[in-house]
């Protein structure tokens, strides 16, 4: 189940959570010391250990190569909160880590945690070489003014749709406390009226128009499943794809399905040719299932 760790009082201090990995490993370091008098060089062997956060993205990565490392320091707070880690990451002029970016094939950013991290996690590379688990981090985007980070800047680069639709929809004043990393879904949405939106987009182009209906159709039911793990009361399922009829089509067996999912989950089907200023439209559509959801408070 989707937690909240941001209080919606703090939207206008700029939180956001992005899920992130922790990685424990254990090494050797080779040291060498030249003796000056003898002219021989000794080799010592030092068992090392290191945690280190990543998360992985390109824009962000960019946004943060233009500064110089004295104004990439954080302060770091590492806490467990309903079973779960959270890292909260605080930007600083004095003293605190330095955020690390690296571009390339794979962009990402690290962190060392090593003075940071509980001793009990540390006893989880007792008997292996690398152990990794999951944790969401928190940064206050009010704090990177200066680089103008945005939450759409966390999404994976192949994510141009969903980037597209969030960049449009928190100009029209819905909010964002939540980038997913597209596993189960694309995006999160929270409308002005406080209502949270779980959005996936799909998007499929075959040869003809009979196959791609069929296509999309797959992966909507495969989006659903995936959403499906993680939905509750709070949440309400949007699915954004092309059109799923046309004249003469028809599919009595996976219509049966997305009906299935719609009456008994709850989940609206927004279609969109995804052309230009196609984001226009699904926020406004957004707007109106806003609008218009009865809230049990």
């Amino acid at each position: 189940m989707r937690e909240n760790y941001i209080n919606p009082k703090l939207f206008s201090m700029g939180m956001v959570v992005v899920p992130a990995s922790i990685t424990i490993e254990k090494g050797i370091s080779v040291q060498k010391y030249k003796c000056k008098l003898k002219n021989k060089v000794s080799i010592y062997k030092k068992k090392t250990r290191r945690a280190v956060v990543r998360i992985t993205g390109s824009d962000f990565v960019k946004k943060w190569g233009l500064l110089n490392k004295t104004n990439r320091k954080v302060k770091i707070k590492l806490i467990k909160k309903n079973k779960k880690w959270l890292l909260i990451l605080t930007r600083t002029a004095k003293y605190g880590k330095i955020l690390q970016v690296y571009s390339g094939s794979h962009p990402c950013f690290q962190l060392v945690l090593n003075k940071h991290l509980p001793k009990n996690l540390w006893n989880l590379i007792k008997s292996k070489k690398t152990y990794t688990f999951p944790v969401n981090v928190i940064f206050n985007l009010s704090e990177w003014k200066d680089i103008n980070l945005k939450p759409y800047d966390f999404l994976p680069e192949v994510e141009k749709l969903p980037k597209k639709l969030m960049e449009k929809a928190l100009k029209l004043g819905f909010n964002v406390d939540f980038v997913p990393k597209g596993r189960s879904y694309d995006l999160e949405l929270i409308g002005p009226k406080g209502n949270k939106f779980l959005i996936a987009v799909s998007s499929h182009v075959a040869k003809n128009e009979s196959r791609s209906k069929e296509k999309r159709k797959q992966k909507i039911l495969m989006d659903i499943s995936k959403m499906l793990t993680i939905l509750n009361k709070n949440l309400y399922p949007i699915i954004i794809s092309e059109p799923l009829e046309f004249d003469g089509s028809w599919s009595f067996t996976t219509d049966s399905y997305l009906n299935f999912y719609k009456k008994k989950f709850g989940f609206k089907f927004l279609t969109t040719n995804f052309e230009e200023k196609w984001e226009n439209k699904i926020c406004k559509d957004l707007l109106i299932i806003d609008k218009t959801i009865n809230r049990k408070v």
